[in-house]
């Protein structure tokens, strides 16, 4: 499981800094996914690598 080093809020955004685990029980990891909910809504990030950006999020909103 990768580890959360940071959580920074945008514009409308959420950038999530992690670093990759260093045990994969021998399978590779080919994409990583945040999400973030409020209100009931999801929203989700993908990506290859840290950090992953999560868009279309409500400012003001926790």
């Amino acid at each position: 499981m990768p580890t959360i080093n940071a959580v920074t809020a945008g514009n409308t955004l959420a950038v999530v800094a992690f670093t990759a685990p260093t045990a994969t029980g021998g399978t590779a990891i080919t994409s990583y996914t945040a999400s973030c909910s409020a209100g009931g809504v999801a929203k989700t990030g993908t990506g290859t690598a840290s950090p992953i950006i999560v868009l279309g999020l409500t400012n003001g909103t926790a």
